[in-house]
Formats: C-alpha cells, sequence, structure tokens
C-alpha cells in the first residue's frame, strides 16, 4: 500500500483493507449527511439497509434506511433522550417513503416538539407553540453539524462511540 503522510500503514490497513480482510468495527461517518453509518447489512434480495445517526448534545436521532435498486428509501425515524450514559426513546414515527432530508427534519422536529410539550403537561409548564417551534429548530439543527470542522472531534466522538455500537 502506498505511504500516505502521517498515517500509519496499520491503521490505513484497518479501515481500509484489502478485498478478503476484514475492515475494523468502528462508526462510519459520513460528511454529504451529516450524520453516522451503522449496522450495515444486505438481504437475500440485494437491498441494502443500515442506521443513519446524529447525536447531539441533548438527543439522538436513528433514521432506518434502505437502498433498494437506484433509490434511497427513510423506513422509520427514532428519537432519544439521554439517561445519564444511555439512550431512552422518547419518539418514534415510520415514514415508509423516498428519502427526503427536509421530511426527516420536519419528522425529527416534530417527535422532539410532542415530546418537550408532553412533558412541559406533565409538569405544569406552557409555553408559547411558536417559540417551542423555534427552538426545536434550533436543537435539531445542531445535530447536523460537521465532524471534520469541528474543533473536538476527538473527545466527542469518544463519548458517542458507545451509542453507535449499542445494540438494536
Amino acid at each position: 500500500m502506498a505511504n500516505i503522510s502521517g498515517v500509519g500503514n496499520n491503521f490505513l490497513d484497518s479501515i481500509l483493507p484489502t478485498y478478503g480482510k476484514p475492515r475494523v468495527k468502528t462508526p462510519i461517518w459520513n460528511e454529504s449527511q451529516h450524520m453516522f453509518i451503522t449496522d450495515q447489512y444486505t438481504s437475500p434480495a440485494g437491498n441494502t439497509y443500515y442506521l443513519g445517526v446524529r447525536i447531539s448534545d441533548r438527543f439522538v436521532t436513528i433514521l432506518h434506511i434502505g437502498l433498494y435498486h437506484n433509490w434511497t428509501y427513510i423506513n422509520e425515524v427514532e428519537v432519544y433522550a439521554f439517561d445519564e450514559h444511555e439512550r431512552t426513546l422518547i419518539g418514534k414515527t415510520t415514514i415508509d417513503q423516498y428519502y427526503n432530508e427536509n421530511i426527516v427534519r420536519s419528522t425529527t422536529e416534530e417527535l422532539l416538539q410532542n415530546y418537550i410539550e408532553g412533558q412541559m403537561k406533565l409538569n405544569g409548564s406552557s409555553i408559547v407553540h411558536e417559540q417551542l417551534k423555534s427552538q426545536v429548530k434550533e436543537l435539531v439543527d445542531k445535530s447536523y453539524f460537521s465532524l471534520l470542522e469541528d474543533e473536538n472531534t476527538a473527545r466527542r466522538l469518544e463519548a458517542v462511540k458507545p451509542l453507535l455500537l449499542q445494540n438494536k
């Protein structure tokens, strides 16, 4: 293998192994979608499925995605809150349609907003609907960060790695 300055052969071989050798089991970062790709598999019918995972400092969004022939399909969106170092499901919905990032974003916002509104009612609190909607949009926007441009990449990756590698 050709040498890449600053990258050892063992590391490169572990993340880009030659055909027939295993790849190290670390989360895959997809910069274009601003999410991790995990639990990838191909069905006997030849369709590929994976989980897309976006993480902010307050919640985790898990997207169930399928690649069929030449299109991408979104099956489900799940939103988890943190409970110390674990994740707790706070919303889930089935979409079952062609992948559209605007729909994924609005679905995530809706699930998060419904959760917050429910918790507020349980606690006897209230907020102006538009104000909450704006705050939820800001929270979701923060989950679309660029891992490659983030100064704290190593710290953040180490913190979220257990969540990404948890069994579903």
